[in-house]
């Protein structure tokens, strides 16, 4: 039976949401270089009119940076719209997760535990505006249809989890993919099941739901496919969605489970790698009591429900396989923490039980203070932790600055000279253009400045040759004046390099060289230039 959520459980859910929302905004904004700034800066080209594929290079569904656009036209293109939209989205996120936990009947003290940990454990992993973001909270929207569903009485409700599935896929192909499978798996093994129980299910009853799950998604995904396909043409799109995750990417990211890169350390100092890579452990309890159920016959609508808790879980990280590393294993925690949660009420339930069996007495009221204290202790350590993050965030960020893309928080000085250098350079060229390399677009939101080829995401030694091309045709054409390189990542061998340094020279900023601050990017001008600014 579904447990129904009550006026506590709204309350509950509400305070969680406005709690999660006014901590995330009050962090410090921010302005990630790698994910986030592609993201909002593919916002901001749709926002003035391109579309994607065929005006920008993007390999990744285009339902959040549309969504991002939208935004960015009602309520401004500025990294403070991006930060509250995603803190709103963070909110959503955890009220779904208490939902989910209530439903599978964790108690309320215990159902707050994981929306607090997921800001505390998750959200510090990657605390930036990203597609992944919005991909983990249609991840968690698939779990809560599959759980309220009434799929399993009326095959045709079906539908519901197919829609969130398709606007999974809508976000992030790869995501979408493997939670879909996984949806199917769900549905073939409850079918194979029911077996074991008196009256089963007809098999034509999988077929009928299999068949509302596929319309739910293509109901999504069809009119998104038919659209740009018409806009930007197949051969791009097909290129950008399938070809380059599933070989370029593919062919240069490989890491372990749960691993640290050095790239990373910063961000892995404000969690608990360890905790995050070991929290698929969560599943086990679930995985005993299936098996266990299953050969013993046990209440049905429970033996369900803990399918589609770790089938789900097992589908979701499958969608990170390719890169799992403990960020991308926060992007997916939020299930591995429901069944965490799930699996430490039933423990405390089974210990109320034998108790009760043993003829101890008040042991019902005694399960509410061990829950409540329980929960109180969790929740109390990770708020520590959250108000030890928004410290050390604050105190690594001090130097706020106004930029193109709004107020930014600087750890030092040096960028904000920078900024401003490059405004001023970018208003003596009539083509405010400037090419930012490698695979940086922070850049062209904090300057204004306009990115002359269609990649923000760009490397070449990962990129295809043909966008190597293309980018040597831009720089060798003349009409880039500036460029802003990131040199440590660049390597003796690579063309582009080699054709700015050959091309371009440094543009001395005194300022920045007083201040004696480590710099991590480098302004050039294209030579020849210089004499006639």
């Amino acid at each position: 039976m579904i447990r129904r959520l009550g006026g506590r459980d709204a309350a509950l859910a509400l305070l969680l949401f406005l709690a999660i929302v006014a901590y995330l905004v009050y962090l410090p904004r921010t302005l990630g270089r790698a994910d986030e700034s592609h993201f909002l800066y593919e916002a901001k080209r749709i926002r003035d009119g391109e579309v994607m594929y065929r005006d920008f290079f993007q390999f990744v569904t285009p339902g959040a940076p549309y969504i991002m656009a939208f935004l960015f036209w009602v309520f401004g293109t500025t990294l403070q719209t991006a930060r509250v939209a995603t803190a709103v989205l963070h909110g959503l996120l955890g009220v779904l997760m208490f939902a989910i936990c209530r439903t599978l009947g964790v108690r309320r003290a215990l159902a707050i535990v994981p929306p607090v940990a997921f800001l505390a454990l998750c959200q510090p992993a990657w605390q930036f505006a990203s597609w992944h973001w919005f991909s983990a909270f249609f991840t968690v929207v698939v779990l809560f249809t599959l759980l309220r569903a009434p799929w399993s009485s009326r095959p045709r409700a079906a539908i519901v989890p197919g829609i969130a599935a398709g606007l999974l896929t809508a976000v992030q192909q790869q995501k979408g993919v493997a939670i879909t499978l996984g949806v199917g798996l769900i549905f073939l093994l409850d079918q194979a099941i029911d077996r074991r129980y008196p009256h089963p299910a007809p098999w034509r009853d999988l077929v009928v739901r299999l068949a509302w799950f596929a319309a739910g998604v293509a109901l999504v995904m069809v009119p998104l496919l038919i659209a740009f396909v018409a806009m930007a043409g197949f051969d791009p799109l097909y290129q950008a969605l399938v070809i380059f995750p599933l070989v370029n990417y593919r062919k240069a990211f490989h890491t372990p489970w749960g691993n640290v890169l050095w790239v990373t350390e910063g961000s892995a100092k404000l969690t608990y790698p360890v905790v995050l890579k070991y929290l698929p452990v969560a599943l086990l309890p679930a995985a005993l009591r299936l098996l266990v159920g299953v050969v013993r016959g046990a209440d049905r609508d429970a033996i369900r429900r803990l399918v589609v808790l770790l089938v789900s879980a097992g589908s979701a990280t499958l969608s990170i396989w390719y890169f799992p590393d403990f960020i991308h294993i926060a992007f997916i925690a939020p299930v591995f923490l429901i069944a965490a949660a799930e699996a430490l009420g039933w423990m405390i339930g089974a210990a109320e039980t034998v108790l009760r069996r043993g003829g101890s007495a008040a042991t019902h009221a005694a399960r509410g203070w061990v829950e409540l204290a329980l929960a109180t202790v969790l929740v109390g350590a990770l708020a520590l932790h959250l108000g030890n993050n928004a410290a050390t965030l604050r105190a690594d960020f001090p130097y706020p600055h106004d930029t193109a893309f709004g107020r930014i928080d600087f750890p030092g000085r040096w960028q904000a000279i920078m900024i401003d250098r490059t405004r001023t350079l970018l208003g003596f060229m009539p083509s405010k253009t400037l090419f930012a390399y490698p695979n940086m677009s922070e850049p062209y939101l904090t300057t204004g400045a306009k990115n002359p080829t269609p990649y923000q995401y760009y490397f070449a030694p990962v990129s295809p040759r043909e966008h190597t091309q293309r980018v040597l045709e831009i720089l060798r054409s003349g009409t880039v004046p500036f460029v802003m390189v990131q040199g440590f990542f660049l390597h003796p061998k690579d063309p582009v390099a080699r054709e700015i340094f050959a091309h371009y020279e440094a543009v001395d900023i005194p300022e920045i060289d007083a201040l004696r601050e480590h710099t991590s990017l480098t302004l050039y001008l294209r030579k020849g230039l210089r004499g006639g600014r």
